[in-house]
């Protein structure tokens, strides 16, 4: 029986020994999208006030973004490519998005205010 385990554990792919490693990151990038909302909408009550279209506007933003992805993804990203790749590629995108949405929205403030 120990045996038949370690001859298991032996012939296990890496993507097998890879694949616990990949949950915290997961995890890590659902809690980052959270975290993103809840900056991006303090950011917009300041800009256009704590209302249900400040809101809204997040939601469908959100949301939105999350629709090019799913139908979109194969006409641009070849099926050769790794999915973690892609998948490191699109939360190093979202990152560069999320930095700049903090610098970008003190702007459209003032776009607003007039």
């Amino acid at each position: 029986m120990a045996e038949e385990r370690l001859a298991q554990s032996q012939d296990a792919s890496p993507s097998s020994r890879i694949l616990p490693l990949l949950l915290p990151l997961f995890v890590g990038s659902g809690c980052a999208a959270l975290i993103y909302e809840v900056v991006w909408l303090q950011l917009l009550q300041l800009v256009i006030g704590s209302t249900a279209f400040s809101l809204g506007v997040l939601l469908a933003t959100f949301m939105g973004g999350m629709l090019p992805r799913q139908p979109g993804l194969p006409r641009f990203v070849s099926t050769s490519k790794h999915p973690l790749r892609v998948y490191a590629v699109l939360e190093a995108a979202i990152a560069v998005i999320a930095i700049a949405v903090v610098y970008v929205v003190p702007l459209i403030e003032r776009i607003y205010a007039r």
